[in-house]
């Protein structure tokens, strides 16, 4: 099953102080793996959509492969054998600079990772795990700007609501 990450980026859960903090992603205590991936600096220029599978075994984000109780002392986290179960999408962003995304519970529920830190990093090539999705681009910048739209009105709905109780 291919699942779109797109919508989970920088979500930890459906509370609203939860997406809008970051500091929230941090305090967050699930599993999180970290791999870097080479892109090509005109997909990062131009904010594209990519398809890649995570790798089956990834470095474990909170002790950087040197071992923690949250990784089983091993450094690094093992995903689902199949690798229909490892594909995503998600949309770079429109950066030039190095750059960290985390996606939250990028593979679903039951695959025993609540985010995956994706390190981009301009390459000459992408890496072999990763490919760019044509033309779908509009797509996944109509499902961003839908997102932040309804987060922005979620926000301001949760303010009126608080300060309609005062």
């Amino acid at each position: 099953m291919l699942r779109d990450a797109c919508a989970n980026q920088y979500v930890v859960s459906s509370t609203l102080g939860r997406v809008l903090d970051p500091e929230e992603l941090d305090r967050a205590e699930g599993p999180r793996g970290r791999i870097l991936l080479d892109v090509p600096d005109a997909w990062l220029a131009a904010g594209d959509a990519v398809e890649l599978v995570v790798p089956a075994r990834v470095t474990c984000a909170r002790c950087e492969g040197g071992g923690c109780d949250e990784c089983g002392r091993s450094g690094a986290l093992r995903l689902p054998v199949d690798e229909a179960a490892r594909t995503l999408r998600f949309s770079l962003p429109a950066t030039t600079a190095r750059n960290v995304v985390r996606l939250v519970r990028p593979l679903g529920e039951d695959a025993g990772l609540e985010q995956l830190w994706v390190e981009l990093r301009a390459a000459e090539q992408a890496s072999s795990f990763c490919r760019r999705l044509p033309g779908d681009r509009a797509g996944f910048a109509r499902a961003s700007t839908f997102l932040t739209v309804a987060l922005v009105l979620a926000a301001a709905l949760a303010l009126a609501a608080f300060l309609g109780l005062r």
